[in-house]
Formats: C-alpha cells, sequence, structure tokens
C-alpha cells in the first residue's frame, strides 16, 4: 500500500496505513473505497470536474431515451442524443 500512495503526502500516507491496522470495519470499508477510486479521486481533484458532469450528460441521454420512443432504431436514438447535446439556434435573420 505505501508504494500506492507515496506521492500523496506522507501525512495522509500515514493516516491511511494506520487506518488499515485500525482493524475498524467502517475505516476499513473507507480505505478500500478509497484504494478502488484512487486515480478518480486524484483525477477530480486535479482536473476539478465533478460527479454532477456525468449526471448532466446521463441527464440528456435519458431525454433523448425518452423522446426517441418509438422511433424503433438507434441511429435515431443516436441522433436525439447529438440534438439534444448541442446548442442549435434556429433563429431566422
Amino acid at each position: 500500500m505505501e508504494g500506492t500512495f507515496k506521492h500523496i503526502g506522507a501525512s495522509f500516507n500515514a493516516w491511511l496505513m494506520n487506518a488499515d491496522q485500525s482493524g475498524i470495519r467502517p475505516i476499513l470499508s473507507f480505505v478500500n473505497t478509497i484504494r478502488k477510486n484512487f486515480k478518480g479521486i486524484l483525477n477530480s481533484i486535479k482536473l476539478g470536474i465533478t460527479n454532477a458532469v456525468a449526471e448532466g450528460i446521463n441527464s440528456k441521454i435519458q431525454t433523448a431515451k425518452s423522446r426517441a420512443k418509438g422511433f424503433g432504431k438507434i441511429d435515431n436514438f443516436k441522433s436525439m442524443i447529438y440534438f439534444l447535446g448541442n446548442n442549435f439556434n434556429f433563429e431566422i435573420h
């Protein structure tokens, strides 16, 4: 475990090691969650992107799914996703 978290700071690494050795189930579960999701956690911190972006995309896809019902072809579903994912301007000049 030490090598995995080596670059994130001695204090956090020491806490993780102590938490791992605690034997307290909820803390062990938390440490395991950190291990499993470590790359995603670091990427979120580095990029400043939260799960809200993914939820927003999913919301648009669910809207497209609802609107594409009855067409029966996957291409129509894809087209609806692309249509909803863009900010088209249909104003007549």
